[in-house]
């Protein structure tokens, strides 16, 4: 039985590492670069939830008899390749790091989940795992956005004459460092 150390050891493993690793860049590059619009694939359910399970899919298949534990966590180490490739690409901010990492490493275990419960393997559940994500991304990208046009009015009635007021409303002081407090938007960007 396969054992999250087999990470680095195992053939099959290192080959569902780095499968599962160039699969979730070449989709992030391609999604960033592919022309498919300002980049707003990275928007959609087939990007966000589909491409983690695929990443954590690819990841385990390869392996036979894995255990659970490689089941659930080898695909983190996967996504953590994809998330550092990311970064240091310039494609992902910390930020968004921030926010979709847990839910792409919990994608991740579950695809590696699937991979492992199945008995049999067949060649055609790569290929058909692989174009999914595009599959959804595509009919995603072919719905038009709903148009919703809100106009919102807001008045402040200042006891002050507008020459007064006036200057303070077309240019705001700059915020002096006293004036800051720490906090999490600051730090993360």
């Amino acid at each position: 039985m396969s054992s999250l150390s087999s990470v680095l050891t195992g053939k099959a493993a290192r080959i569902g590492l780095l499968s599962g690793a160039a699969y979730g860049l070449a989709t992030r590059l391609a999604v960033s670069f592919g022309g498919w619009g300002s980049g707003l694939l990275a928007m959609t359910l087939g990007f966000l939830f589909g491409v983690p399970v695929v990443i954590g899919y690819l990841t385990v298949r390869p392996v036979t008899n894995a255990s659970f534990r490689f089941r659930f966590f080898a695909p983190w180490i996967t996504c953590a390749l994809v998330i550092l490739g990311s970064l240091l690409a310039g494609l992902e901010g910390a930020i968004c790091i921030v926010f979709a990492a847990p839910v792409m490493l919990l994608l991740a275990s579950l695809g590696g989940l699937a991979a492992g419960a199945q008995p049999t393997r067949s060649r055609a559940d790569v290929p058909i795992a692989i174009l999914l994500p595009w599959a959804v991304m595509g009919l995603e990208h072919g719905t038009p956005a709903p148009t919703r046009r809100v106009e919102t009015t807001t008045q402040i009635e200042i006891a002050a004459p507008a020459a007064a007021v006036w200057p303070l409303v077309v240019s705001v002081d700059s915020i002096r460092d006293d004036e800051r407090r720490p906090a999490l938007f600051t730090a993360i960007g």
